[in-house]
């Protein structure tokens, strides 16, 4: 097995999850698998005829670090062979896929590479992104110092995926997924690369719900 394709979505935007899987499944040699939380289950279940992976964990914004770092968890337990894995949004469009898979097929040598690539210094979560996303706006987070990678699209290595997997807690307390993830790899001297793809964030509506690679 060569690379997994992980999408983080939640129950309330179920149908673009559904839609995202099934336009990457259309044009993507991989196998793709959308991710959701639920607080009331036990353990996690992955539903083969869906392709999405139910975690034992919170669904809103706030706790998407936890989720990402879950799902990421039960690939690295039960997808074993992987080279990578590369994570995506459920309201993200990629300009030409055929060319994703192309740099993905030739990312052998990377451990963590990703759309956008950028830095920060460690401080509060913006009171835009608050307003925005937060259940509770209110309350001021605060980030780490991270190279990282945009959410939209980024990739990790086996062994990139290794460390994500053993850095449970250090999600569980952060804000933001895409720096947490720079954070965690940053400790182990990983640093991420720009890759060749292109996408961008797209507004969930009823156009984006029904859109089509050509």
């Amino acid at each position: 097995m060569s690379v997994v394709v992980i999408v983080l979505g939640c129950h309330k935007y179920m149908d673009y999850l559904h839609a995202q899987i099934q336009r990457l499944r259309s044009m993507l040699p991989y196998e793709i698998i959308g991710y959701v939380g639920s607080p009331s289950s036990a353990c996690a279940f992955f539903d083969a005829s869906t392709h999405i992976l139910t975690l034992p964990c919170e669904d809103d914004y706030d706790h998407h670090p936890a989720k990402t770092q879950a799902a990421f968890q039960w690939v690295h337990e039960n997808r074993p062979g992987l080279r990578g894995v590369l994570k995506t949004d459920d309201d993200i469009r990629f300009s030409d896929l055929s060319e994703v898979a192309r740099v993905l097929e030739s990312s052998a040598h990377i451990h963590f590479g990703g759309a956008v690539v950028d830095k920060c210094e460690a401080g509060p979560v913006g009171a835009h992104r608050r307003e925005q996303k937060y259940t509770h706006p209110d309350r001021v987070p605060h980030h780490q110092k991270s190279h990282y990678c945009f959410g939209w699209a980024y990739y990790v290595s086996a062994l990139s995926l290794t460390h994500i997997a053993n850095a449970a807690s250090t999600y569980k307390s952060s804000p933001l997924e895409d720096v947490c993830t720079g954070f965690v790899l940053n400790q182990h001297n990983i640093f991420p690369v720009p890759m060749n793809i292109q996408c961008e964030e797209i507004h969930r509506n009823e156009e984006w719900l029904t859109w089509k690679y050509n």
